[in-house]
């Protein structure tokens, strides 16, 4: 029986984005994994997963105000995504400060450059939050399989940066995969 409404059509896009999504996020690891070694790996796993936590926190949620926004109310479309991008970018640069200062005092003395955890900081926690908005914009008109999408092209762009380093093998691996 061939698919042919748009709900299951669109089911089968995102579940294939979302495929697509996981195999390149492992295969990142992986990679980087594999580059880093052991000791490295587990102190850009901290950096990382610091940065992730508090990335999470970047939108205080108008990410979902916004897709609300974008599904139901066109009028209201500019003044949401301007708010949305407003709170995003000053929460995002508070919370890169304290990220800044949690990781300077929990990894001092790790293997770890202020540049490196900077660079870490920028993507998780301004970068990542302010694509997770153009994902929203795109999930309320009802392109979800494009909004995922947007959130698959940065983890393509470290998969190709992890695998020029790796396969490079530039020194320091860990400076050059943050900054990549």
């Amino acid at each position: 029986m061939p698919i042919t409404g748009p709900i299951a059509r669109n089911t089968i896009k995102t579940t294939v984005v979302l495929g697509v999504r996981l195999l390149v996020q492992a295969a990142v690891l992986l990679i980087v994994a594999r580059m880093l070694g052991a000791g490295l790996f587990a102190t850009f796993t901290a950096a990382a997963s610091a940065a992730l936590l508090l990335g999470a926190l970047s939108t205080f949620g108008t990410h979902i105000l916004l897709l609300a926004e974008h599904s139901r109310n066109e009028s209201a479309r500019a003044a949401a995504l301007s708010f949305a991008l407003s709170v995003t970018l000053i929460s995002g640069t508070l919370l890169l400060a304290l990220y800044l200062l949690v990781a300077v005092v929990f990894l001092r003395g790790l293997p770890i450059s202020i540049e490196a955890l900077i660079a870490i900081g920028l993507a998780e926690l301004i970068f990542q939050p302010v694509l997770r908005l153009r994902s929203a914009v795109h999930q309320g008109r009802g392109r979800v399989a494009t909004s995922q999408l947007i959130m698959v092209v940065p983890l393509i762009l470290r998969l190709a940066a992890a695998t020029t380093i790796w396969l490079s093998a530039a020194p320091p691996p860990l400076r050059a995969y943050a900054y990549g």
